[in-house]
């Protein structure tokens, strides 16, 4: 089992960061009206499609299906009180050339065509209570789901469920009682390849759910990275202590090569095949980049073959200002620019 630590890692800057990709393309989003793009909380490409899950400042949530190119195709489902239509997006997946809606709220699981017609809807109870991320298996109707909140000890961190039936195919909990600000939550999930790869609280390893869907496997454990301010009740200490040198992850991406571990203070990015990797702190001088930087607090999505950032215009145009190159010619305050950073 690879270890991710102080001693296989080098500490580099953003400019030799970016030498790990081969060339950036800008997305640049569509923007009309009755497609205007928040905050972007998800984004999926697949096959010449990029889907983006947008939520605004007062909570309302809204799923757009854009080309390759940015243009704006269609909006996957409405906002609403009847059967076929969600109250919230809490997230979304992709599975057998779907998209499903998962909406907590009414609980419910709505299953829509690529040009965004409802097809039904699955209410699935208190198994879609406080869900944060849903992540499709290579087995069509099998979804691993991440819990956002978890009130008590015994409230699940990650169930896989049989969203065809409602079966709770396997689940793991926490021993961890969220309290004010304190992240006990905090955990993570991503695809690398068929593989479903995710992370727990206060811990120091990256798993992998094995075929059957029944027990993790330890794929990586990390030892390092940054610090981390921490509130003073015991049982986070108690923590704190069990998990050694690793702080808390708030992020991983995986591409065919590469893993993105983001952590509160900093990202360390490992090189599956050579097992060794890089470390780089929070911060940018743009003036020193050549290209956009690839800044993996930014990234919101990964495929095999590259990681995607998510820019505002105004941000984007302030970076390639300082790089000293031409400025973005989009609409200021219009729609987020995807950029894709394509690996070597």
């Amino acid at each position: 089992m690879p270890v991710v630590s102080v001693e296989n890692t080098r500490l580099v800057s953003q400019v030799e960061f970016d030498e790990t990709f081969r060339d950036v393309s800008l997305v640049p989003l569509e923007t009309r009206q009755g497609c205007i793009v928040a905050n972007v909380k998800k984004v999926e490409e697949c096959e010449g499609s990029i889907y983006v899950l947008s939520e605004s400042l007062d909570g309302q949530t809204d799923l757009y299906r854009f080309g390759e190119d940015g243009r704006f195709l269609n909006r996957i489902g409405e906002m609403g009180n009847a059967k076929n239509e969600y109250s919230r997006i809490n997230t979304f997946y992709l599975s057998g050339g779907m998209v499903y809606i998962v909406d907590s709220n009414r609980c419910n699981l709505l299953g829509y065509t690529t040009e965004g017609k409802c097809i039904g809807t699955t209410e699935l109870g208190t198994t879609l209570q406080f869900v944060r991320e849903a992540v499709a298996t290579e087995d069509v109707g099998k979804v691993l789901l991440s819990y956002g909140i978890n009130f008590s000890e015994e409230h699940p961190l990650y169930r896989l469920v049989d969203m065809c039936t409602g079966d709770i195919l396997w689940e793991m909990g926490t021993r961890y009682e969220a309290r004010g600000n304190v992240p006990h939550s905090m955990h993570a999930v991503t695809k690398h390849g068929a593989q479903v790869m995710l992370t727990q609280p206060m811990d120091k390893g990256i798993y992998s759910l094995d075929a059957s869907g029944q027990q993790l496997d330890k794929e990586y454990e990390v030892r390092c990275h940054g610090k981390f301010t921490e509130p003073s009740t015991d049982d986070y200490q108690e923590a704190l202590r069990e998990q050694g040198d690793a702080k808390p992850i708030c992020g991983i991406y995986a591409t065919e090569k590469l893993l993105v571990v983001n952590f509160t203070t900093g990202s360390v990015v490992w090189d599956m095949e050579e097992d060794e990797g890089i470390r780089m702190d929070i911060g940018v001088d743009y003036s020193e980049c050549k290209v956009v930087p690839c800044i993996p607090l930014k990234i919101v999505s990964s495929s095999d073959k590259c990681l995607v950032t998510c820019w505002t215009p105004e941000e984007l145009e302030d970076c390639l200002g300082k790089m000293g190159s031409a400025g973005v010619d989009y609409e200021s305050g219009g729609n987020p620019i995807l950029v894709r950073h394509n690996i070597r």
